[in-house]
């Protein structure tokens, strides 16, 4: 699992994370731009701090400086245990990210078939309607 700011999650949330997978073989791998300065510094500290107690051992810990992205992904490759060159990773550009505008209209269908089946559902205090029991499914 690979999402941005994971990184700095909190200890709580890191730990649910971790121990959502056990039994598993799980490695703990940051990915750190280069820079700079001590903030990026702090900012690794700190989310070495969260996540290193949670890998079984430190040889499950693990830490790139992306230069750019296609040295970051045979970095991930070479720690996940997996050939790169076949497994192409297309540029951000190329990708097509879906705002919250692009998804308005599946949103509102999605919000009224929601509010019919509540309505479905819960009796009108002037109405009184009972409920729709399911039937049991065999």
């Amino acid at each position: 699992m690979s999402r941005p700011l994971l990184a700095t999650s909190g200890r709580d949330y890191a730990r649910r994370l971790v121990s959502a997978w056990d039994g598993l073989d799980v490695h703990i791998v940051l990915t750190c731009a280069r820079a700079s300065g001590s903030e990026p510094v702090d900012r690794l500290a700190a989310a070495l701090e969260i996540w290193s107690p949670l890998a079984s051992g430190p040889d499950r810990v693990h830490l790139i400086l992306a230069d750019d992205d296609a040295a970051t992904w045979r970095s991930f490759g070479r720690i996940a245990g997996f050939g790169t060159a076949s497994l192409e990773v297309p540029p951000p550009s190329r990708l097509q990210v879906a705002t919250t505008a692009d998804r308005r209209p599946e949103i509102e269908r999605l919000r009224r078939a929601s509010a019919a089946a509540e309505r479905r559902a819960v009796p009108h205090p002037r109405r009184g309607r009972r409920p729709r029991r399911l039937s049991p499914t065999g």
